[in-house]
């Protein structure tokens, strides 16, 4: 009985140093898990204010962009306003009479070879807009257009 209380007594303490080592351990485990926890947190934190951060610059674009598209849209309108009311109602009648004739004189002095460039053309007054339209851009009828111009601007309505 002697030696098994001091075997006794020496294995237990090997266990309990076990133990403790292993306690230790397991708080050391804890605590890394607690701080990874923190990072996660953290991080999740500046994911969610990255996130407000670009919602707000997307809002801002935006705004940007209306504003543009207003400034845009104010120019061109102030432009046309400028130019529709500038014109009386004789003017705008004098100036329908115009393009009718200029349409009729470019249609007949299609030179041999071309006539679809001229017999093809066609314009209008869009009182809209306050601009004379025409339907160059669709058929390429270039040299239309410039003899039309022409034509225009000898009636006292240039048009560039």
């Amino acid at each position: 009985m002697k030696i098994v209380r001091p075997v006794l007594h020496v294995a237990l303490f090997l266990v309990s140093g076990s133990l403790l080592a292993g306690c230790d351990k397991l708080k050391e485990v804890d605590s890394k898990v607690a701080a990874s926890q923190q990072e996660i947190t953290d991080l999740k934190a500046e994911v969610a204010s990255s996130n407000r951060a670009i919602a707000a610059l997307k809002s801002e674009i935006a705004d940007v962009r209306a504003k543009m598209t207003n400034l845009e849209a104010g120019r061109k309108g102030e432009a046309n306003n400028d130019q529709r009311q500038s014109l009386s109602s004789e003017e705008i009648a004098g100036l329908k009479q115009a393009v009718a004739q200029c349409v009729t004189r470019v249609r007949a002095s299609a030179p041999a070879g071309n006539e679809q460039f001229y017999t093809g053309f066609d314009a209008y007054y869009n009182p809209a807009s306050g601009r004379v339209m025409n339907n160059v851009q669709y058929n390429g009828q270039v040299p239309a257009l410039y003899a039309f111009n022409k034509c225009m601007a000898s009636q006292g309505f240039p048009l560039s």
